[in-house]
Protein backbone atom coordinates (compact mmCIF):
# COMPACT_ATOMS: atom_id res chain seq x y z
CA UNK A 1 0.00 0.00 0.00
CA UNK A 2 2.90 2.67 0.92
CA UNK A 3 4.58 1.64 -2.57
CA UNK A 4 1.18 1.82 -4.27
CA UNK A 5 0.44 5.56 -2.66
CA UNK A 6 3.78 6.62 -3.39
CA UNK A 7 3.79 5.72 -7.36
CA UNK A 8 0.32 7.58 -7.16
CA UNK A 9 2.14 10.46 -5.69
CA UNK A 10 4.59 10.90 -8.70
CA UNK A 11 2.00 10.39 -11.08
CA UNK A 12 0.07 13.33 -9.40
CA UNK A 13 3.02 15.11 -9.27
CA UNK A 14 3.95 14.58 -13.07
CA UNK A 15 -0.03 15.70 -13.96
CA UNK A 16 -0.03 18.04 -12.38
CA UNK A 17 3.26 19.31 -14.27
CA UNK A 18 1.43 18.36 -17.16
CA UNK A 19 -1.35 20.72 -16.70
CA UNK A 20 1.02 23.85 -16.17
CA UNK A 21 3.29 23.12 -18.23
CA UNK A 22 3.02 23.60 -22.66
CA UNK A 23 2.81 20.08 -24.03
CA UNK A 24 3.33 18.89 -27.63
CA UNK A 25 1.92 21.67 -30.36
CA UNK A 26 1.02 23.87 -27.14
CA UNK A 27 5.33 24.43 -26.80
CA UNK A 28 5.17 26.32 -30.18
CA UNK A 29 2.30 28.71 -29.53
CA UNK A 30 3.79 29.36 -26.21
CA UNK A 31 7.14 30.16 -28.18
CA UNK A 32 5.43 32.63 -30.37
CA UNK A 33 3.93 34.63 -27.67
CA UNK A 34 6.96 34.57 -25.03
CA UNK A 35 10.04 34.17 -27.45
CA UNK A 36 12.33 34.91 -24.34
CA UNK A 37 11.41 31.50 -22.89
CA UNK A 38 13.19 29.77 -26.01
CA UNK A 39 15.94 28.52 -23.78
CA UNK A 40 14.04 27.45 -20.75
CA UNK A 41 11.67 25.58 -22.88
CA UNK A 42 14.71 23.45 -24.41
CA UNK A 43 15.94 22.65 -21.52
CA UNK A 44 12.28 21.12 -20.38
CA UNK A 45 11.76 19.58 -23.73
CA UNK A 46 15.06 18.04 -23.05
CA UNK A 47 13.87 16.75 -19.83
CA UNK A 48 10.96 14.97 -21.31
CA UNK A 49 8.68 17.51 -19.72
CA UNK A 50 7.32 19.10 -23.05
CA UNK A 51 5.87 15.59 -23.55
CA UNK A 52 4.89 14.27 -19.90
CA UNK A 53 1.98 11.72 -20.98
CA UNK A 54 3.84 10.31 -23.67
CA UNK A 55 7.12 10.36 -22.13
CA UNK A 56 9.03 7.20 -21.30
CA UNK A 57 9.47 7.67 -17.27
CA UNK A 58 5.42 8.72 -17.07
CA UNK A 59 4.79 5.30 -19.25
CA UNK A 60 7.18 3.21 -16.59
CA UNK A 61 5.05 4.55 -13.47
CA UNK A 62 1.86 3.61 -14.83
CA UNK A 63 3.79 -0.03 -15.85
CA UNK A 64 4.96 -0.02 -12.00
CA UNK A 65 1.49 0.98 -10.95
CA UNK A 66 -0.09 -1.34 -13.02
CA UNK A 67 2.29 -4.73 -11.60
CA UNK A 68 1.36 -3.29 -8.18
CA UNK A 69 -2.04 -3.62 -8.56
CA UNK A 70 -1.81 -7.22 -10.19
CA UNK A 71 0.24 -8.24 -7.43
CA UNK A 72 -2.22 -6.77 -4.71
CA UNK A 73 -5.50 -8.72 -7.02
CA UNK A 74 -4.05 -11.18 -6.58
CA UNK A 75 -3.16 -11.50 -2.65
CA UNK A 76 -6.87 -10.31 -2.58
CA UNK A 77 -8.64 -13.17 -4.24
CA UNK A 78 -6.88 -15.43 -1.85
CA UNK A 79 -7.63 -13.38 0.90
CA UNK A 80 -11.13 -13.72 -0.61
CA UNK A 81 -11.44 -16.94 -0.76
CA UNK A 82 -10.75 -17.43 2.58
CA UNK A 83 -12.76 -14.72 4.41
CA UNK A 84 -16.15 -15.36 5.26
CA UNK A 85 -19.19 -13.39 6.30
CA UNK A 86 -18.68 -9.96 6.80
CA UNK A 87 -15.17 -9.57 5.73
CA UNK A 88 -15.53 -11.54 2.48
CA UNK A 89 -18.00 -8.78 1.30
CA UNK A 90 -15.32 -6.01 2.83
CA UNK A 91 -12.59 -7.91 0.37
CA UNK A 92 -14.87 -8.01 -2.31
CA UNK A 93 -15.27 -4.36 -2.60
CA UNK A 94 -11.40 -3.94 -2.17
CA UNK A 95 -10.98 -6.45 -5.16
CA UNK A 96 -13.31 -4.41 -7.15
CA UNK A 97 -11.18 -1.19 -6.69
CA UNK A 98 -7.52 -2.74 -7.30
CA UNK A 99 -9.39 -4.23 -10.61
CA UNK A 100 -10.79 -1.15 -11.52
CA UNK A 101 -8.18 1.05 -11.71
CA UNK A 102 -6.43 -2.00 -13.64
CA UNK A 103 -8.75 -1.53 -15.97
CA UNK A 104 -8.53 2.56 -16.21
CA UNK A 105 -4.80 1.59 -16.87
CA UNK A 106 -5.32 -0.84 -19.80
CA UNK A 107 -7.85 1.68 -20.62
CA UNK A 108 -4.95 4.42 -20.59
CA UNK A 109 -2.88 1.93 -22.70
CA UNK A 110 -5.00 1.59 -25.16
CA UNK A 111 -6.13 5.10 -26.21
CA UNK A 112 -2.30 5.74 -26.30
CA UNK A 113 -1.37 3.08 -28.90
CA UNK A 114 -4.58 3.22 -31.01
CA UNK A 115 -6.71 6.52 -30.10
CA UNK A 116 -6.78 8.84 -33.34
CA UNK A 117 -7.79 13.07 -33.33
CA UNK A 118 -7.30 14.86 -35.59
CA UNK A 119 -9.40 17.64 -37.68
CA UNK A 120 -11.28 18.41 -40.80
CA UNK A 121 -11.68 21.94 -42.15
CA UNK A 122 -14.26 21.92 -44.80
CA UNK A 123 -17.02 24.50 -46.92
CA UNK A 124 -20.51 23.77 -47.19
CA UNK A 125 -21.20 20.75 -49.81
CA UNK A 126 -17.91 19.51 -49.95
CA UNK A 127 -17.01 15.75 -48.70
CA UNK A 128 -14.29 14.38 -47.02
CA UNK A 129 -13.23 10.83 -46.36
CA UNK A 130 -10.01 11.80 -44.32
CA UNK A 131 -8.98 13.88 -41.22
CA UNK A 132 -5.49 15.42 -40.49
CA UNK A 133 -3.56 14.46 -37.66
CA UNK A 134 -0.10 15.46 -36.43
CA UNK A 135 1.32 11.94 -37.89
CA UNK A 136 -0.49 12.64 -41.13
CA UNK A 137 -3.89 11.98 -42.95
CA UNK A 138 -5.70 9.44 -41.85
CA UNK A 139 -8.30 7.68 -43.94
CA UNK A 140 -11.94 7.22 -42.74
CA UNK A 141 -13.96 4.45 -43.31
CA UNK A 142 -16.84 6.33 -44.36
CA UNK A 143 -17.62 9.87 -45.73
CA UNK A 144 -18.84 12.60 -44.16
CA UNK A 145 -20.48 15.26 -46.23
CA UNK A 146 -21.36 19.16 -44.95
CA UNK A 147 -24.79 19.83 -45.96
CA UNK A 148 -25.08 23.39 -44.41
CA UNK A 149 -23.21 25.02 -42.00
CA UNK A 150 -25.42 28.29 -40.10
CA UNK A 151 -23.47 30.98 -37.88
CA UNK A 152 -26.73 32.22 -34.68
CA UNK A 153 -26.14 35.70 -33.74
CA UNK A 154 -27.25 37.58 -30.22
CA UNK A 155 -29.99 39.91 -31.16
CA UNK A 156 -28.06 43.41 -31.54
CA UNK A 157 -27.91 45.91 -28.41
CA UNK A 158 -29.55 48.66 -30.97
CA UNK A 159 -32.18 46.67 -32.24
CA UNK A 160 -31.11 47.13 -35.56
CA UNK A 161 -31.38 44.52 -38.44
CA UNK A 162 -27.68 42.08 -38.95
CA UNK A 163 -26.07 42.51 -41.98
CA UNK A 164 -23.32 40.25 -43.49
CA UNK A 165 -21.93 42.71 -45.61
CA UNK A 166 -20.30 46.44 -45.46
CA UNK A 167 -21.95 49.22 -46.91
CA UNK A 168 -20.86 51.36 -50.10
CA UNK A 169 -21.74 55.37 -49.61
CA UNK A 170 -20.77 56.48 -52.76
CA UNK A 171 -20.34 60.37 -53.70
CA UNK A 172 -19.56 62.31 -56.49
CA UNK A 173 -17.07 65.27 -55.13
CA UNK A 174 -17.30 68.38 -57.58
CA UNK A 175 -13.80 71.12 -57.02
CA UNK A 176 -13.91 74.06 -58.47
CA UNK A 177 -11.28 76.48 -56.39
CA UNK A 178 -11.43 79.46 -58.77
CA UNK A 179 -15.83 79.92 -58.08
CA UNK A 180 -14.82 78.68 -54.41
CA UNK A 181 -17.25 76.01 -55.03
CA UNK A 182 -16.90 72.46 -53.45
CA UNK A 183 -19.66 70.22 -52.91
CA UNK A 184 -20.57 65.97 -53.05
CA UNK A 185 -23.55 64.08 -54.33
CA UNK A 186 -24.60 60.40 -54.08
CA UNK A 187 -24.10 58.72 -56.76
CA UNK A 188 -27.63 57.58 -58.42
CA UNK A 189 -27.63 56.59 -62.41
CA UNK A 190 -29.29 59.25 -64.52
CA UNK A 191 -29.95 61.69 -62.05
CA UNK A 192 -28.85 65.03 -62.99
CA UNK A 193 -27.59 67.39 -60.95
CA UNK A 194 -26.54 71.41 -61.44
CA UNK A 195 -23.15 72.52 -61.04
CA UNK A 196 -23.68 76.67 -60.91
CA UNK A 197 -21.39 79.60 -60.12
CA UNK A 198 -21.45 83.08 -60.77
CA UNK A 199 -18.10 85.36 -61.00
CA UNK A 200 -18.00 88.36 -59.05
CA UNK A 201 -15.12 90.00 -60.90
CA UNK A 202 -16.38 89.03 -64.71
CA UNK A 203 -20.40 89.05 -63.38
CA UNK A 204 -21.25 85.76 -65.31
CA UNK A 205 -22.73 83.27 -64.53
CA UNK A 206 -21.74 79.52 -65.62
CA UNK A 207 -23.80 76.34 -65.03
CA UNK A 208 -23.49 72.67 -66.07
CA UNK A 209 -25.48 69.42 -65.92
CA UNK A 210 -23.87 66.18 -64.53
CA UNK A 211 -24.91 62.87 -64.63
CA UNK A 212 -23.82 59.56 -63.80
CA UNK A 213 -24.80 57.64 -66.85
CA UNK A 214 -23.36 54.06 -65.59
CA UNK A 215 -21.51 52.15 -62.45
CA UNK A 216 -19.24 49.09 -62.36
CA UNK A 217 -18.34 47.40 -59.85
CA UNK A 218 -15.13 45.78 -61.12
CA UNK A 219 -13.93 47.61 -64.58
CA UNK A 220 -12.29 45.95 -67.27
CA UNK A 221 -11.43 46.59 -71.18
CA UNK A 222 -12.19 44.04 -73.33
CA UNK A 223 -8.53 44.12 -75.39
CA UNK A 224 -10.29 42.87 -78.65
CA UNK A 225 -13.23 44.83 -79.03
CA UNK A 226 -12.69 47.46 -76.42
CA UNK A 227 -15.84 47.05 -74.83
CA UNK A 228 -16.04 48.03 -71.50
CA UNK A 229 -16.99 45.17 -68.84
CA UNK A 230 -18.19 44.20 -65.44
CA UNK A 231 -15.64 41.66 -63.88
CA UNK A 232 -17.61 40.84 -60.84
CA UNK A 233 -20.08 41.87 -58.19
CA UNK A 234 -17.03 42.76 -55.65
CA UNK A 235 -16.15 46.33 -55.35
CA UNK A 236 -12.37 45.37 -56.82
CA UNK A 237 -12.07 48.39 -58.99
CA UNK A 238 -15.50 50.45 -58.94
CA UNK A 239 -15.49 53.22 -61.84
CA UNK A 240 -18.66 55.12 -62.94
CA UNK A 241 -19.24 57.14 -66.56
CA UNK A 242 -19.96 60.75 -65.68
CA UNK A 243 -21.46 62.80 -68.54
CA UNK A 244 -20.77 66.55 -67.87
CA UNK A 245 -23.10 69.02 -70.58
CA UNK A 246 -23.04 73.35 -70.40
CA UNK A 247 -21.14 76.31 -71.63
CA UNK A 248 -20.27 73.95 -74.99
CA UNK A 249 -19.35 71.15 -72.95
CA UNK A 250 -20.24 67.69 -74.08
CA UNK A 251 -18.45 64.73 -72.75
CA UNK A 252 -18.19 61.82 -70.90
CA UNK A 253 -15.65 60.62 -68.98
CA UNK A 254 -14.90 57.76 -66.40
CA UNK A 255 -14.04 58.24 -63.03
CA UNK A 256 -12.03 55.27 -60.49
CA UNK A 257 -12.29 55.27 -56.77
CA UNK A 258 -9.02 53.71 -56.65
CA UNK A 259 -7.60 55.64 -59.01
CA UNK A 260 -8.56 59.26 -58.73
CA UNK A 261 -6.11 61.08 -60.88
CA UNK A 262 -6.59 58.79 -64.30
CA UNK A 263 -8.24 60.61 -66.31
CA UNK A 264 -9.94 58.22 -69.20
CA UNK A 265 -12.18 60.13 -71.33
CA UNK A 266 -15.31 57.82 -73.20
CA UNK A 267 -15.80 58.22 -76.89
CA UNK A 268 -18.54 60.57 -76.85
CA UNK A 269 -15.89 63.79 -76.18
CA UNK A 270 -15.82 67.32 -77.20
CA UNK A 271 -12.90 69.05 -76.87
CA UNK A 272 -13.87 72.60 -77.44
CA UNK A 273 -13.67 73.45 -73.94
CA UNK A 274 -11.97 72.03 -71.36
CA UNK A 275 -14.09 70.85 -67.69
CA UNK A 276 -13.65 73.87 -66.17
CA UNK A 277 -13.71 72.14 -62.36
CA UNK A 278 -12.78 68.68 -60.79
CA UNK A 279 -14.33 65.69 -60.48
CA UNK A 280 -13.64 62.78 -57.83
CA UNK A 281 -15.19 59.00 -57.32
CA UNK A 282 -14.98 58.89 -53.44
CA UNK A 283 -16.68 55.78 -51.23
CA UNK A 284 -16.66 55.58 -47.80
CA UNK A 285 -17.18 51.67 -46.21
CA UNK A 286 -19.31 51.44 -43.60
CA UNK A 287 -18.21 48.15 -42.19
CA UNK A 288 -20.76 45.67 -41.55
CA UNK A 289 -22.17 45.44 -37.54
CA UNK A 290 -22.07 42.39 -36.77
CA UNK A 291 -23.51 40.85 -33.31
CA UNK A 292 -21.54 38.30 -31.12
CA UNK A 293 -21.65 34.78 -32.34
CA UNK A 294 -24.58 32.82 -30.39
CA UNK A 295 -23.90 29.55 -31.73
CA UNK A 296 -22.87 27.69 -35.13
CA UNK A 297 -23.87 24.45 -36.41
CA UNK A 298 -23.22 21.78 -38.80
CA UNK A 299 -25.55 19.62 -40.73
CA UNK A 300 -23.51 16.47 -41.78
CA UNK A 301 -24.17 13.27 -43.35
CA UNK A 302 -22.53 10.11 -43.15
CA UNK A 303 -22.39 8.29 -46.56
CA UNK A 304 -21.11 4.55 -46.10
CA UNK A 305 -20.81 2.08 -49.01
CA UNK A 306 -22.58 4.79 -51.02
CA UNK A 307 -25.55 5.74 -49.39
CA UNK A 308 -26.72 7.83 -46.22
CA UNK A 309 -25.78 5.81 -43.29
CA UNK A 310 -27.15 9.01 -40.92
CA UNK A 311 -27.72 12.58 -40.68
CA UNK A 312 -27.42 15.24 -38.05
CA UNK A 313 -27.09 18.41 -37.16
CA UNK A 314 -24.60 19.01 -34.76
CA UNK A 315 -22.96 21.61 -32.41
CA UNK A 316 -21.07 22.21 -29.81
CA UNK A 317 -21.52 19.80 -27.21
CA UNK A 318 -23.72 17.81 -29.07
CA UNK A 319 -21.31 15.31 -31.53
CA UNK A 320 -22.13 13.16 -33.98
CA UNK A 321 -21.32 9.05 -32.92
CA UNK A 322 -21.14 6.74 -35.58
CA UNK A 323 -19.30 3.26 -36.35
CA UNK A 324 -16.63 4.52 -33.10
CA UNK A 325 -15.75 7.68 -34.67
CA UNK A 326 -16.91 11.01 -32.41
CA UNK A 327 -17.24 14.24 -34.85
CA UNK A 328 -17.05 17.64 -32.85
CA UNK A 329 -18.37 21.06 -34.04
CA UNK A 330 -14.92 23.17 -33.61
CA UNK A 331 -14.43 26.36 -35.60
CA UNK A 332 -16.02 28.72 -37.35
CA UNK A 333 -14.51 31.94 -40.04
CA UNK A 334 -16.61 34.92 -39.51
CA UNK A 335 -15.16 36.22 -43.27
CA UNK A 336 -16.38 33.03 -44.65
CA UNK A 337 -19.80 32.02 -43.77
CA UNK A 338 -19.96 28.29 -45.27
CA UNK A 339 -16.55 27.44 -43.79
CA UNK A 340 -16.35 25.32 -40.59
CA UNK A 341 -13.53 22.94 -38.68
CA UNK A 342 -14.69 19.44 -36.94
CA UNK A 343 -12.48 17.53 -34.36
CA UNK A 344 -12.48 14.11 -35.23
CA UNK A 345 -12.13 11.47 -32.29
CA UNK A 346 -11.37 7.83 -32.78
CA UNK A 347 -10.75 6.24 -29.16
CA UNK A 348 -11.94 2.55 -28.68
CA UNK A 349 -10.21 2.96 -24.67
CA UNK A 350 -14.18 4.74 -23.49
CA UNK A 351 -15.88 1.92 -22.82
CA UNK A 352 -12.76 0.45 -21.37
CA UNK A 353 -12.06 3.39 -18.89
CA UNK A 354 -16.25 4.03 -18.44
CA UNK A 355 -16.53 0.25 -16.68
CA UNK A 356 -13.63 0.78 -14.41
CA UNK A 357 -15.16 3.79 -13.38
CA UNK A 358 -18.42 1.91 -12.76
CA UNK A 359 -16.25 -1.01 -11.10
CA UNK A 360 -14.41 1.53 -8.73
CA UNK A 361 -17.94 3.00 -7.59
CA UNK A 362 -18.97 -0.10 -6.84
CA UNK A 363 -16.40 -1.38 -5.14
CA UNK A 364 -16.80 1.82 -2.61
CA UNK A 365 -19.88 1.56 -2.11
CA UNK A 366 -19.71 -2.18 -0.92
CA UNK A 367 -16.11 -0.99 1.27
CA UNK A 368 -17.90 1.85 2.86
CA UNK A 369 -21.15 0.14 3.43
CA UNK A 370 -19.67 -3.07 5.21
CA UNK A 371 -17.05 -0.34 7.01
CA UNK A 372 -20.09 0.90 8.33
CA UNK A 373 -21.96 -1.64 9.81
CA UNK A 374 -19.01 -3.49 11.35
Amino acid sequence: MKFSLSILLLIALACIAGTVLPQGREVAQYLHKYPSAASRMELLDKLGMTNIFSSWWFITLLGILGTNLTVCVARRLGMQKSATGQMRTRFLGTLLIHVSMLIILAGGAIRGFWAEKGFIEFREGESVDSFSTSSGPQKLPFEIQLVEFQIERHPRKDGGPDTDKDIYIEKLAIEWPEMNFNSEFPVEIDKEQTVATHSAQTHSNQSFKVNVARRINDFAIDLETREIKDNSDEMRNPAILVKVTGEGIDTEKWLFALYPDLDMKAHKTNEARRIPFKMRYNILVQQAEKAGIKAFKSTLKIIDGGTVAREKTIEVNAPLSYGGYSIYQTGYNEDDPKWTSLQVVHDPSVPVIYTGFILMIIGLLITTYRGMTA
